[in-house]
């Protein structure tokens, strides 16, 4: 992918899953398309790839015959329609409300749809909430179940 186009797709382990006969365990079925933006390799040999994240997509099969996982794809693109643009804007207003008082998390200014989806990732939410709100469908579905999640974990703290 670093010789190549850049682009490699990102799914998470599900914990504890028993690997397959090619040693691969099971996955969340939706995962990210990334662009590798850097890639650094210090003198230790461990290797440093900074990702950005570009569109979501659900794994419909797997090609086994490769040392590395490799899939067939069917790409989840998000869009905000201008009629719930107002809706996001307010979503994320209160997104930012709660992420203050839960995890402040600074982050550059960025769309409101970038920043929600940004937070999702930052925010210190467990492996399980977060494949939770990446499985939305759509930013708008995304932002409200971060809300509940942050809700909830503002009622924990106090």
């Amino acid at each position: 992918a670093v010789k190549g186009d850049s682009l490699i797709g990102l799914v998470t382990l599900q914990p504890g899953s028993t690997p397959n006969p090619q040693g691969k365990g099971e996955i969340f079925p939706i995962g990210v398309v990334t662009v590798i933006d850097s890639v650094q390799r210090p003198a230790d040999g461990r290797l440093y790839i900074m990702v950005r994240a570009v569109l979501r997509f659900r794994v419909t099969s797997e090609d086994q015959t490769r040392p590395y996982r490799m899939g067939h794809l069917e790409l989840l693109p998000e869009m905000v329609a201008t009629d719930e643009e107002a809706t996001l804007r307010g979503l994320r207003e209160r997104i930012d409300e709660l992420a203050r008082a839960v995890d402040p998390v600074i982050l550059t200014e960025r769309s409101d749809a970038d920043r929600i989806n940004a937070l999702a990732f930052f925010m210190d939410f467990d492996l399980y909430e977060r494949q939770s709100l990446l499985d939305q469908d759509g930013i708008i579905p995304r932002a409200r179940a971060m809300i509940d999640l942050l809700t909830m974990k503002l009622a924990a703290k106090r």
